[in-house]
């Protein structure tokens, strides 16, 4: 009896899916490639910066191009899902966020009733432990500035200052006007447009980072050249450093930050972090208090004449 009856339940389950896969959605049908254009403009419209649209146009349009055309999201289950996950060759935190991102897309269309599930509740949650932040040794963070220095007229030393002492990200780095720049007062405002989290902030400059900014200061202009990834990859060669941790410049600002005042409060503030989990989890590699101390006392090498650095606003 009671196999008899767990057969049943099996049977109603699957002809429960079966149902859900082949009736016909309150929404209506829509193609896995349409409900993707759909998803992005819906978040263009609700005003997500043009960095995430473009991630997700990538990560969510190969999804799509993985389907025939014709394939209907509410067609679309776990199976699907997993085969097409399991033929990538990805590591563990890039599939988690790739589940992140498929997560939000069908929720996004169980919003607008395409389908009734979101499959991506049914994938195992991925676990694992994230590696220590790469950070850059005190000898290699000074190679870099030198090397910044010595790189077309000292153009993107700036860039390269702000970021291992101010730990700037990479898109504030990149735009960044020499107005938001104050020398006297030793700050650096992050206005809530160009911020990650849309919120106004100041940063403190360290003594060192004034004195390496102080010769390149202008009243105004973009303190970063158009294509700086390249200028940067240039500098990086020019300073011999062969393996270029993620996220380098940041993680190494926090770190050694964080050695030197011993207060994660103050390290997170610097990062603009609403709390210290961040600061914990992902940017704080240990780093010992005598080398922290020389980071913060990597300093120009001899007084130099003000830098005149011109390239033309992004």
């Amino acid at each position: 009896m009671q196999s008899a009856f767990r057969t049943g339940q099996r049977h109603a389950h699957g002809g429960r899916g079966i149902f859900l896969k082949h009736a016909r959605p309150a929404g209506g049908h829509i193609s896995i490639k349409k409900l993707v254009e759909e998803f992005i403009e819906a978040k263009r419209k609700a005003g997500r910066r043009e960095s995430y649209l473009n991630v997700q146009g990538v990560v969510l349009g190969k999804f799509a191009k993985s389907f025939e055309e014709e394939r209907n999201v509410h067609e679309i289950d776990r199976a699907a899902i997993e085969k097409y996950l399991d033929g990538q060759e990805r590591t563990l935190r890039t599939r988690r966020n790739v589940q992140r991102d498929l997560h939000n897309l069908f929720g996004f269309a169980i919003q607008k009733k395409y389908c009734a599930v979101n499959p991506i509740k049914e994938l195992e949650e991925i676990s694992f432990t994230e590696p220590a932040p790469g950070i850059l040794s005190v000898t290699e963070a000074a190679g870099l500035l030198q090397a910044a220095e010595q790189y077309q007229n000292g153009m993107m030393l700036p860039y390269v200052a702000l970021g291992l002492f101010a730990g700037l990200r990479t898109a504030e780095l990149e735009t960044l006007n020499w107005q938001q720049i104050d020398l006297a007062e030793k700050t650096v405002e992050i206005t809530a447009e160009k911020a990650k989290t849309r919120a106004r902030g100041i940063v403190e400059l360290s003594d060192n980072a004034v004195e390496w900014l102080r010769p390149y200061k202008k009243k105004i202009g973009p303190v970063t050249p158009e294509c700086s990834d390249h200028h940067f990859r240039e500098v990086r060669k020019l300073a011999k450093i062969q393996e270029w941790p993620h996220n380098a410049m940041r993680h190494s600002a926090a770190s050694y930050h964080l050695a030197q005042h011993k207060n994660a409060a103050l390290t997170a503030n610097l990062l603009r972090h609403e709390n210290t989990r961040t600061l914990f989890a992902h940017y704080r590699e240990i780093v010992k208090p005598k080398e922290a101390a020389k980071y913060w006392q990597i300093k120009p090498s001899a007084e130099v004449d003000t830098k005149v650095v011109s390239f033309s606003a992004a």
